[in-house]
């Protein structure tokens, strides 16, 4: 789905930069905090790349 808005809006290159930063810093951690970590930095910004303002919940938990 997001592949899809991406392309419809002409932000494609933008949004596989994204990906591709949050899969390399996965790929180097090691423990599940530092996923946690990760994966939770990489939300924060697919959230403000598609416009979403506000707070942000993932699994019940509020990201800044």
């Amino acid at each position: 789905q997001l592949r899809g808005w991406s392309q419809k809006y002409g932000c494609e290159a933008e949004l596989q930069k994204i990906f591709d930063r949050y899969d390399d810093l996965l790929k180097g951690a090691k423990t599940k905090q530092e996923r946690d970590a990760i994966s939770a930095m990489g939300n924060l910004e697919l959230h403000a790349f598609f416009g979403g303002n506000g707070e942000l919940i993932v699994n019940g938990v509020r990201l800044k």
